[in-house]
């Protein structure tokens, strides 16, 4: 079973990226707004950067308001993957993150770009039945 979440992982940065509009995305005002409230855990997970990731993610996630709900993360190694993924050219970044309130772990696809496209799979976000991604242990991209 392990080893079938794992491949899952590895299938979703080559797979999922292109399968975009089959996934449902919620705006991120839906998902801040049908979020469970618990209390301030900003003391017990600090905010952190993520070594060597791009300054343009931080910078896109905050104007898109992702940073509202979801943290950076590195819970497996490496925490990113760079890659053009939408085939426009421009180095896009797959993220580990987690949802600020409720703790669940997951992935985001950021595109570079003038573009607003980005894609959450976990991190309280439904895929394939699965919420949270707790189980990914192994983050690579595949040649």
């Amino acid at each position: 079973m392990q080893k079938l979440k794992s491949g899952l992982v590895l299938l979703m940065i080559a797979g999922f990226s292109g399968c975009q509009n089959e996934v449902k995305q919620e705006t991120i005002s839906n998902q801040i707004e049908n979020q469970p409230e618990i209390a301030d855990t900003s003391s017990i997970v600090p905010e952190k950067r993520i070594e060597s990731i791009p300054d343009w993610v931080s910078e896109k996630m905050k104007s898109l308001k992702l940073d509202e709900l979801y943290q950076l993360a590195d819970f497996a190694k490496p925490s990113f993957i760079e890659g053009n993924f939408n085939n426009d050219n421009l180095k896009d970044v797959a993220a580990l993150i987690f949802n600020k309130k409720t703790f669940e772990k997951g992935l985001l696809i950021l595109h570079n770009g003038a573009n607003k496209e980005y894609t959450v799979y976990g991190a309280g976000t439904e895929i394939q039945g699965m919420k949270d991604l707790d189980w990914i242990e192994i983050f690579e991209r595949i040649p």
